[in-house]
């Protein structure tokens, strides 16, 4: 059985992450994560790729349906003890800094604007359309549950033959 276009695009973003370079190590999974759930272990870095919607879809040609699929990427993590200061119980900022800088190294990866866009590896048939950070991090999450979270959305085109 093939796979939707949507999960496609989601796959091939998930294997285009593994191939970079970014500050912290990754091992991107695909998944379709609940972000407003408190992470149970600590310490250790998330990075979902969740296929979201086709934005829309129409007739680029007789035979031909044209979609526009958005993925979410998801970095999470979850700060242990030992990562907050020792007094007030707060989260380092450079902690915090580098996990944003890692948020916009993804939104930078996808859109290379030397090339006008990311070409996926795995789905040449995807043309890139957007990159849009959509949380550099959730005040709420940092704040009751000393977890970071942040989203990095990419928009693919992908034309389907019927």
């Amino acid at each position: 059985m093939m796979a939707s276009v949507l999960v496609t695009v989601a796959e091939a973003v998930k294997d285009e992450l593994a191939l970079g370079s970014f500050v912290r190590t990754i091992a991107p999974e695909r998944s379709y994560a609940d972000w407003d759930e408190e992470l149970t272990d600590a310490g250790l870095l998330h990075v979902d790729v969740v296929p979201v919607r086709v934005a829309d879809t129409q007739l680029a040609a007789r035979g031909e349906l044209q979609y526009s699929c958005e993925v979410d990427i998801g970095v999470r993590y979850r700060f242990s003890h030992e990562e907050r200061e020792q007094y007030s119980g707060r989260v380092s900022v450079a902690e915090v800094d580098d996990l944003i800088e890692l948020v916009e190294q993804f939104h930078e990866y996808f859109t290379d604007a030397d090339n006008a866009g990311r070409r996926l590896s795995t789905y040449t048939a995807a043309t890139w359309q957007a990159t849009d950070i959509r949380a550099s991090y959730s005040r709420d999450m940092l704040r009751t549950l000393g977890q970071f979270t942040g989203v990095v959305r990419v928009t693919y085109e992908v034309c389907k033959t019927q």
